[in-house]
């Protein structure tokens, strides 16, 4: 199973290319380039559990 980090910063970015290059899914489980979009309130980055395919 993959991980997404869906508060990344760079998250919408990645799914662009996932779509352009026609992907059926990715994960962000060995990205290097996490950073955490800034939030209001409290609690951890969500992380979605999925069957995705792993990182491309």
């Amino acid at each position: 199973m993959g991980v997404r980090q869906v508060f990344c910063r760079y998250y919408g970015n990645c799914l662009d290319v996932a779509i352009i290059h026609d992907w059926p899914g990715f994960t962000c489980g060995e990205c290097i380039a996490f950073e955490r979009e800034p939030q209001s309130g409290s609690g951890d980055a969500a992380r979605i559990e999925d069957g995705a395919e792993p990182s491309r």
